[in-house]
């Protein structure tokens, strides 16, 4: 799924898993399954391709994807990072409570 190649899964694994060196040390417990989705329908699903290969087109997909996920999250296009993390925690919270 699209969800774990989005710029807010990135920021979401960079902000809650712990760094061993420069790269991201996620789990299961800690970064994959604390990360909010929302419901999607088969309408928002999509394939997972790998963005070190993929064609130029492709990329600007990807791109659009995540203009899409975050529409989905927020109604719009987020702000800035900081903006994208306060929706993620307020649906975490939501998630846990």
């Amino acid at each position: 799924m699209v969800l774990i190649a989005s710029r807010l899964h990135l920021l979401w694994i960079a902000t809650v898993c712990v760094r061993m060196r420069a790269d991201f040390s996620s789990s299961n417990t800690l970064g994959w399954n604390t990360f909010p989705v929302p419901t999607l329908t088969e309408k928002n699903k999509a394939d997972l391709y790998n963005p070190d290969t993929m064609p130029d087109n492709l990329r600007a997909a990807h791109e659009h994807n995540d203009e899409v996920l975050e529409c989905i999250y927020l109604g719009r296009c987020f702000k800035n990072e900081t903006e994208r993390l306060e929706i993620l925690f307020v649906l975490y919270t939501k998630m846990t409570a």
